[in-house]
């Protein structure tokens, strides 16, 4: 009989913990709501352009993966991303050899609303990855471009994120 009135004790505090999350104002970001269109659609409604290089190409295609971005034809928003990578050693030996590396790639990005003609939001968004130098030439050419994948992949993800709050919020006002 007890266990009965302990998965019945977890089954209300379940229940009140629902409540409390709601009274508190908290909703799930993506969730439809009367008075505005649903962040899903709104980011599906933004163009990403990015530099021709492989780390620029990496990080429009996961962030047009990730928004389900229409394209470029009619969309409302420009996302204007101009990412830059840098290489540091980290762990340097006595004779000078390098054993690890951090790849580091900062990203300042612009959303540019072509119906108001402005820029309605910007940041820049910062992803570090680190990866081990071996004697092998060709596994750390691989271990490089691994780190650049990362850090392009963390960071699409970063500036999905905030496109998600920054429209979630614009919605409520």
């Amino acid at each position: 009989m007890s266990w009965f009135k302990e998965r019945r004790a977890v089954l209300v505090l379940l229940v009140a913990a629902g409540f409390a999350l709601g009274g508190c104002g908290f909703h799930p970001l993506y969730a439809d709501r009367t008075g505005g269109a649903p962040v899903k659609a709104k980011l599906q409604n933004v163009s990403v352009s990015a530099p021709g290089t492989t780390y620029g190409r990496n990080l429009k295609f996961t962030l047009e993966d990730l928004m389900g971005a229409a394209g470029n034809q009619g969309t409302r928003y420009q996302l204007s991303l101009t990412p830059t990578i840098y290489e540091t050693d980290i762990a340097v030996q006595q004779d000078t050899e390098v054993t690890r590396s951090n790849i580091r790639m900062t990203t300042p990005f612009s959303l540019y609303d072509q119906e108001l003609g402005e820029v309605v939001f910007k940041g820049t968004a910062l992803s570090v990855a680190s990866y081990n130098r071996v004697d092998s030439e060709f596994a750390n050419v691989i271990a490089t471009r691994d780190a650049e994948e990362r850090v392009s992949n963390d960071t699409a993800r970063d500036i999905y994120t905030r496109l998600s709050i920054f429209f979630e919020r614009q919605g409520r006002s």
